[in-house]
């Protein structure tokens, strides 16, 4: 089976393809080879030029790079560069050895950040170094730098000329004065002359290698490749010598004992034995990104890296997936591909392509536009002897290599043969569905079903007979068809409640059931009866068809692997995740080959597989090793430079660790923890480093693995505490604690004292208040008192003021009186009249009369004049008459008599007054007066 599967691989290799808008066929060569991951300038970030590769002892593989050395570890790229171009490089132990542009010199792997460290001074190119006996050969074009383990170096100058590569054989090395004589020499030991045949002048080799009957194998520049036998030169004719020959052989590395891989200048890389027999041809027809090759590594007997002059290439050589493309003469989207007739077909947007081998090569092809299916080919169907195609202008049969159409239906997608009645075939189309019968020799068409809006596009036949179709978009429906009076029933499916929120339907069979799948549900059509799906149907959007016991079930971004005997999913190491993106939107197709293998229709050619051996084949599980630990203060971002793990500065506890365990193939799902900080496995699946931020003080051990994988790698680092959290920091915190203690029971003491003090103060002042407020209490009794005899002393005042008034009237009126009697003198004598009057004179003495009241009014309001005086010095005695009189609470009227004036004089008076003791207009002069304290 596996050899009949890669026979058909190999078919598969190469096309040959027709413009559709052209009249001319031409063929292209094409090969069916594992997947080409391309690794190019913007990836890596250094030159497009790669000179040489190399792996060390980690897994780690190194190329010499035009800017430098490059390092990938299957997660990150890194360039180490260099003073000049490098042209080689080779790694052995933990040492990587590079040479180039006047550079002889070596890396230390665990040192690599150091830079590139001098052997010696030279001005010549380095291009090629590799291991011999015990040393380290350095090659230039004219001479050999070898260095033996004590690091001394020797030089070996190659006579007569310049060389292009040396080759360990045995015991000695081989090379090629060019166009010339073959040579072999030993460090130390001189040289000897191999072959000096006058024919090798011709040619320039390239490849000097053993050969199984101790002949020696020669690969040149431009004539291919010959055996060295007996001193005899003979040509290894075959396809491979051709191509060698017309695309210039670069170098040649020996991968087991059969298999080669050979370097070319300008048609990429072919894998293949001496005798001609064709592996792999890698260019850039399908995938490589340059065809001249510059080195080549085999890593680990699985994984061939490709120096190119424009990036890296990686294939995996034991692949269970195989890919055909032709990425320079593209044949279009591949939509369907069979095997008929022990020809391999694909169908495209461009048309139907058969293969034909080329040279009897079982591994070079052509592939023909079939004549007449330029176009849209949607289906292809192996039923009996014909192939049927459906295409976008209709129904055709290839039968005997003849193309003919047997309907003009347009839009051919999926064909069924009825199972209940194999003369029935039937086909969805852009109208409907479309029914073929057959006679006794031939399918025709014999009607259509078109009672239904839209396309159909997916089929399938019910146990009873009755059809399962579907549209592009929402539409899906039950039919039931009458052959013999070609009557149909239609029961539009799409109307079920499931269905209400759904965007589109499609439908699907396996294992004798009707999945009919939307957008949010997927649902089982049994007997007319809608039922859930199992759980692991959901969210899917494509179910394949079976192959052997499985089938392909497709959802967002993933690609799985379904048992339906045991109705589980197959766990595959093989990274199927690329196989799923380039799957044709909407149109998927995989397609079975036979009981054990598959097609698998891309936007830009079609995959194969053997499911047994996808299932069998394991990605190795490796221990992932640390490749960088960075801690930084959070804060600020500073990064620290550490020496010792296990003494970090609590200000640089945020760490950064990066880790790969140098997988290539595909996207390594990691698991880790760290110890101290958490007691969960965590998971990575987009990310190869996790960072661990403001960690507290403490010892911390993190450990990552691959996913499902028991090894793990672990790495300790101890964080040391702040400044405030050190041994010394808590002794000096218990000293302050005690002396916090003594002194908080001095101070307590001090506060109870101050307490008690307080209290008795507060006591002595409560007693203080309260004889206060008893004074206060009696002063104000003492003050009313005071209050109510200065009131009564004033009224008194008042009194006396007005009794001295009315008194002075009684006596003016009777001196009055006395006058008029004088003028008179009728009763009395003038005498004694005279004498009544100076009595009366004598008694009305004004000025003693203010003394006697000043006397009486400064015993109620003592120094008031003097207070009055002072605030105010430019009031005059009559001034300060009035404000006595009016502090006594005398009016205006009362007032006249004793000035002598009149009540309005009295009110100009106060006006005056008012003035000199400038008062506002808003001030009383009375108030202000009986208010006047000083």
């Amino acid at each position: 089976m596996r050899k009949y599967f890669i026979f058909i691989l190999f078919l598969a290799s190469t096309l040959k393809s027709r413009a559709v808008d052209s009249n001319d066929l031409f063929p292209v060569k094409v090969a069916v080879t594992p997947k080409v991951t391309n690794y190019l300038k913007a990836d890596y970030k250094a030159e497009n030029q790669n000179w040489a590769a190399s792996s060390s002892k980690s897994g780690a593989v190194y190329f010499a790079n035009s800017l430098g050395l490059l390092r990938f570890d299957g997660e990150d790229w890194s360039l180490y560069p260099t003073n000049n171009i490098l042209r080689s490089v080779y790694c052995q132990g933990d040492t990587i050895y590079v040479g180039g542009n006047g550079i002889m010199g070596y890396f230390l792997e665990n040192d690599i950040e150091s830079g590139v460290k001098s052997l010696a001074s030279i001005h010549s190119d380095i291009w090629k170094i590799y291991s011999f006996d015990n040393y380290v050969i350095f090659q230039s074009f004219n001479r050999l730098y070898h260095i033996n383990k004590s690091g001394h170096v020797g030089i070996e100058r190659i006579s007569s000329g310049n060389t292009t590569f040396t080759y360990p054989i045995n015991n000695e090395i081989y090379y090629q004065v060019s166009y010339g004589k073959l040579m072999a020499v030993k460090p130390n030991r001189g040289e000897r002359i191999v072959s000096e045949l006058e024919e090798l002048k011709q040619y320039k080799v390239k490849f000097i290698g053993p050969s199984d009957d101790n002949s020696l194998i020669l690969g040149t520049l431009n004539n291919g490749l010959f055996k060295l036998h007996n001193n005899n030169l003979y040509p290894l004719d075959s396809y491979l010598n051709t191509y060698l020959k017309t695309n210039r052989l670069n170098t040649i590395l020996r991968l087991d004992k059969d298999l080669y891989a050979f370097a070319t200048m300008n048609g990429g890389v072919v894998i293949s034995k001496l005798d001609g027999e064709i592996k792999y041809i890698i260019n850039k027809t399908n995938g490589l990104s340059s065809n001249r090759i510059h080195g080549l590594l085999e890593q680990s007997n699985e994984h061939l890296w490709i120096a190119t002059d424009n990036g890296v290439a990686f294939i995996n050589l034991v692949s269970p997936m195989f890919y055909l493309n032709n990425k320079l003469n593209k044949l279009g989207t591949f939509y369907d591909a069979v095997v008929f007739n022990q020809q391999f077909y694909v169908a495209t947007n461009k048309g139907l392509f058969a293969t034909n081998p080329i040279n009897n090569s079982p591994n070079v092809f052509e592939v023909d536009l079939v004549r007449g299916s330029e176009g849209q080919v949607w289906n292809l169907n192996v039923i009996g002897d014909e192939l049927w195609v459906g295409h976008n202008d209709g129904t055709y049969l290839l039968e005997n290599n003849q193309f003919k159409k047997i309907s003009d239906k347009s839009g051919g997608y999926s064909f069924i043969q009825s199972r209940s009645n194999p003369n029935i075939m039937y086909q969805t189309s852009y109208y409907g569905l479309i029914v073929y019968s057959k006679d006794e020799k031939d399918w025709q068409y014999s009607y259509s079903i078109d009672n239904m809006e839209g396309l159909t596009r997916d089929l399938i036949e019910l146990k009873d007979g009755t059809l399962i179709t579907t549209g592009a978009l929402k539409e899906a429906y039950h039919i039931t068809v009458d052959h013999s009076l070609k009557n149909v029933q239609i029961e539009d499916l799409s109307k079920h409640i499931a269905f209400s929120q759904s965007q589109w339907i499609r439908a699907f069979e396996l294992n004798n059931q009707a999945y009919l799948v939307a957008n949010d549900t997927t649902l089982i059509f049994d007997n007319g009866v809608m039922k859930p799906a199992p759980e692991i149907f959901d969210d899917i959007t494509y179910i394949s068809e079976e192959i052997g016991d499985y089938c392909f079930i497709r959802r967002e971004g993933e690609l799985e692997l379904y048992n339906f005997k045991t109705e589980g999913i197959i766990e595959i190491a093989y990274d199927l995740e690329h196989i799923e993106k380039d799957l044709v939107y909407k149109y998927e197709k995989i397609s079975k080959i036979n009981d054990s293998s598959c097609f698998f229709c891309l936007t830009e050619g079609v995959a194969m597989a053997d499911l047994n051996e996808l299932i069998d084949t394991s990605v190795k599980s490796k221990q992932p090793k640390i490749t960088s630990i960075e801690f930084s203060n959070n804060r600020n971002g500073e990064k620290a430079d550490l020496n010792n793990f296990n003494s970090i500065p609590y200000y640089y506890n945020t760490v950064e660790i990066s880790f790969t365990n140098f997988n290539y193939e595909s996207k390594t799902v990691y698991e880790y923890l760290l110890e101290g900080y958490s007691q969960k496995w965590q998971s990575v699946t987009s990310s190869n480093h996790v960072v661990f931020q403001n960690l507290r003080e403490g010892e911390y051990t993190f450990k990552v693995k691959q996913k499902g994988s028991k090894d793990f790698t672990k790495f300790t680092f101890f964080i040391k505490p702040p400044y405030n959290r050190t041994a010394y920091a808590y002794i000096i915190y218990v000293i302050i604690a005690i002396i916090f203690y003594v002194t908080s029971i001095r101070i307590y003491r001090i506060v109870i004292k101050k307490q008690e003090y307080n209290r008795l103060l507060s006591k002595r002042k409560k007693l203080y208040e309260n004889q206060l407020k008893r004074s206060k209490e009696m002063l104000g009794e003492e003050v009313k008192e005071l209050q109510t005899e200065v009131l009564s002393k004033n009224d008194k005042l008042s009194k006396l003021l007005l009794q001295n008034n009315k008194k002075k009237e009684v006596i003016e009126g009777i001196q009055e009186e006395l006058k008029q009697i004088r003028k008179s003198e009728k009763y009395v004598s003038s005498r004694h009249i005279d004498k009544l009057t100076r009595m009366i004179r004598s008694n009305l003495d004004e000025k003693q009369d203010w003394l006697m009241f000043e006397a009486a009014f400064s015993d109620v309001h003592a120094n008031f004049f003097k207070k009055l005086k002072a605030k105010h010095p430019k009031l005059t005695d009559e001034d300060l008459k009035l404000c006595a009189y009016l502090k006594v609470n005398l009016s205006s009227k009362e007032l006249a008599p004793i000035f002598q004036i009149t009540t309005r004089s009295v009110d100009l008076k106060k006006y005056r007054l008012k003035k000199k003791l400038g008062l506002g207009k808003d001030q009383g002069l009375k108030d202000y007066i009986v208010d006047f304290e000083g």
